[in-house]
């Protein structure tokens, strides 16, 4: 553990107990064999090279599928009490398990909102802030909770105009499609059907530092689902996980952090 936490935990070791039979989430120094957390705190302290936590979801019931589920973390940036997208992480649940445990490392200090999400609805959600350990001094580069914009001035729609989507079954670490397809079929059997969706910018850089994806169903006014992936400004290209689970036509809508659209393509898929 490179992480060593500052905040007494009694009243919310307390909370939790009382919260044994709903969803919950927490940050944690380690978990048992059966998913039980221990030392749960909501703020911790980080080296200047970052450190680890343990974020551990929990549910009355055990998973019966191996769908996706997806990690949020939204972020105080202008350190003025409002959050919003900071890191989007998907989890595949083990058969069995109630439990699903990711070991993530935090960089920057500030307020965060951790929760988890599934088939658009958040199922438990914790707050927690990360701060510098005594004595550390802040790496140049590093975010404190105040930053200026997360879209690089004067980009707009047209700068994306040569970027493209693919739905694929898994992407190269060069950014390669592999077996892109414009259709799937859930599997006999099956309750879902999966694809890795890839975004390129054409060798652009994305100039941005998150990439918010909506995911419409065709006939539907509202998104099912909507998340955000966080991308570095020099990328120029990312890919991200969706799981479809019932049949029809479905649009991918995607856009920077300041809502400038990027691109846009559609998948069927039949059973």
């Amino acid at each position: 553990m490179q992480i060593k936490h500052t905040l007494m935990a009694f009243m919310l070791m307390f909370a939790v107990a009382g919260r044994a039979h709903a969803q919950s989430i927490v940050m944690c120094e380690s978990y048992d064999e059966k998913g039980a957390p221990s030392g749960i705190y909501t703020s911790w302290d980080i080296q200047a090279d970052g450190g680890f936590v343990y974020i551990l979801y929990s549910q009355p019931a055990t998973f019966n599928t191996s769908s996706l589920w997806y990690l949020y973390i939204d972020y105080d940036w202008y350190n003025n009490g409002n959050l919003s997208a900071y890191e989007t992480i998907s989890l595949t649940p083990e058969r069995g398990k109630n439990w699903i445990v990711y070991d993530y490392k935090f960089k920057d200090v500030g307020k965060y909102r951790a929760y988890v999400m599934k088939d658009g609805v958040e199922q438990a959600s914790v707050n927690f802030t990360i701060n510098w350990a005594e004595g550390v001094t802040p790496p140049a580069g590093t975010t404190t909770g105040a930053t200026t914009g997360t879209t690089t001035s004067g980009v707009d729609t047209y700068y994306y105009e040569d970027s493209f989507i693919q739905f694929c079954s898994s992407v190269n670490t060069d950014g390669t499609c592999n077996n892109p397809a414009t259709s799937y079929v859930i599997p006999t059997g099956s309750s879902s059907v999966e694809s890795t969706v890839l975004l390129d910018n054409n060798l652009k850089d994305f100039k941005t530092k998150t990439i918010w994806v909506d995911i419409y169903k065709d006939g539907a006014e509202d998104p099912f689902d909507s998340f955000s992936v966080a991308v570095e400004e020099t990328w120029n290209f990312c890919w991200f996980k969706v799981s479809f689970s019932a049949p029809g036509t479905y649009y991918i809508d995607t856009y920077t952090a300041d809502d400038i659209f990027i691109n846009t393509a559609s998948v069927v898929v039949s059973r």
